[in-house]
């Protein structure tokens, strides 16, 4: 064949390839459908998971069918919500009949009407129309109370306490201030702000 020709090679004839060696064959129909594969498909078998109640349910319907009555209520079962109205009758009682309302007597200028009652005696009279009663001493005197050691109360001698005495303490802010702050930025330092 010559060069540069737009000739086309001759080619061999198709032969078609024979599939690979199979040891199971492919499965007929898709997922989803019951009894299109090779086994059988499971039948539903009905498992109860709730057998107590069940059991529950036909004792208490043989227990029901047992009774020969309503329930029985004492006279001081307990009422649903509250108790029953003592003031209720079925009787029919007469309508209430409003009572007319009169309007207040205007009095005249000049007439003092006080807002409140008058005042019973005793209490106290300060600014009122008896004066306050003087003090008067008790006369029973009322003895100081002694210690053990022979003194008054209240009059010993002070003693201040022994041991380790309590001393200001710095903030923790102040202390990082002080810890930040040094001779070669004071200048031109920051202040710190804490949220």
């Amino acid at each position: 064949m010559a060069t540069l020709t737009p000739q086309l090679r001759p080619k061999a004839a198709y032969k078609k390839q024979l599939p690979n060696v199979r040891t199971n064959p492919g499965k007929i129909g898709g997922y989803g459908y019951a009894d299109i594969t090779l086994s059988k498909y499971p039948p539903n078998m009905s498992d109860p998971f709730d057998t107590s109640h069940d059991v529950y349910m036909k004792n208490y319907v043989r227990h029901v069918k047992k009774k020969r009555a309503g329930p029985l209520y004492p006279p001081t079962y307990p009422r649903p919500y509250f108790d029953t109205n003592p003031y209720y009758t079925e009787k029919p009682v007469p309508t209430y009949k409003s009572v007319p309302r009169t309007r207040a007597k205007l009095r005249g200028p000049g007439k003092f009407l006080p807002t409140s009652p008058t005042k019973m005696e005793g209490g106290c009279k300060a600014g009122c129309f008896d004066k306050f009663p003087a003090y008067t001493p008790s006369p029973f005197e009322v003895k100081p109370k002694r210690s053990k050691g022979g003194r008054p109360a209240g009059k010993l001698p002070f003693y201040p306490s022994q041991g380790v005495k309590p001393y200001p303490q710095h903030s923790i802010v102040s202390h990082n201030v002080d810890l930040a702050v040094n001779a070669g930025n004071w200048q031109h330092f920051q202040p710190i702000v804490y949220p």
